[in-house]
């Protein structure tokens, strides 16, 4: 279900000209693979000799400036209810993490924590499929949909209000000058309005899923200290 491509569309390293991106990632270890579904995978490693780490990302290119007309913080509540709030407590309990950010123009699902082959009880082995599962069938980890929005609002808007003091438009100067400063007229609160999060629906939601969470918008990247096999 594999295929390596000797011409990678990998578009988030500009300062390396196209024709030299090959020579860039066989300089810096960095392996890449087209599944055919048309996800990219983007994986570097280095060397360990006891404890192995992996920090594995989802990367959709979709955000917050895609909310529906009128539906701020669309994206905001989709990442609360895409991954099983469940993985969280089980991660906590063998160390590994998991988290999701919503940016202006990323969607982001990130799984990182021990990752030693000989102990697949611990780490992220045993967060992987909940983590896969999350994103192939999003919502599916929920009894009821309709509830779940519900009290996921409810933690959002608990969110805004502990954040309100600039949280989401907060960071360094690049960003303070960039579409995050508020006299930016492109300026956008990534995290929504509670007028926004108000009038939106599970129709809503389960379309951002249909539109959001397909092969071709994703780059999974995957950076492993210690051996690192892609298959």
């Amino acid at each position: 279900m594999e295929r390596e491509t000797q011409n990678p569309e990998i578009s988030h390293i500009p300062f390396v000209p196209r024709e030299k991106e090959r020579e860039y990632f066989e300089a810096h270890n960095i392996e890449v693979r087209v599944l055919d579904n048309g996800i990219r995978i983007v994986a570097i490693s280095r060397g360990a000799e006891d404890q192995f780490n992996a920090n594995i990302k989802a990367n959709f290119a979709t955000g917050a400036f895609n909310d529906l007309p009128g539906k701020s913080g669309l994206h905001h509540l989709g990442e609360h209810l895409i991954c099983d709030p469940s993985l969280a407590d089980k991660g906590s309990k063998i160390n590994a993490e998991i988290n999701a950010e919503t940016g202006p123009a990323n969607y982001t699902f990130t799984i990182r924590g021990i990752a030693n082959p000989d102990a697949r009880d611990f780490g992220v082995w045993p967060l992987l499929s909940g983590f896969k599962e999350s994103l192939v069938r999003p919502l599916s980890h929920f009894d009821d949909v309709d509830a779940a929005i519900l009290k996921e609002k409810g933690v959002v808007l608990r969110e805004l209000a502990e954040r309100k003091v600039d949280y989401y438009l907060q960071g360094n100067q690049f960003r303070k000058k960039s579409i995050l400063a508020r006299d930016n007229p492109l300026a956008i609160d990534s995290g929504g309005t509670p007028q926004g999060l108000a009038r939106i629906s599970r129709a809503d939601v389960e379309e951002l899923i249909d539109k959001a969470l397909i092969p071709d918008n994703a780059i999974v990247s995957a950076y492993c200290e210690g051996p690192l096999d892609l298959n």
